[in-house]
């Protein structure tokens, strides 16, 4: 028997609306959200999961 690495990878997504003048802030609002911790993704915003074999080369 061998042993692999494998990676799993979890993907969470959400929608927000944001209240701001153009998008580039829109993506700065709420990229500060996240960043304070005011919105936090959770196993609710689960949207898709990945197995992929890492090579340590």
């Amino acid at each position: 028997m061998q042993i692999f690495k494998v990676e799993i990878q979890e993907s969470l997504a959400r929608l927000v609306d944001v209240e701001a003048a153009d998008e580039k802030e829109a993506v700065e609002i709420a990229m500060n959200a996240y960043q304070n911790r005011d919105l936090e993704l959770d196993s609710e915003d689960f949207v898709d999961v990945d197995f992929v074999i890492v090579n340590e080369e």
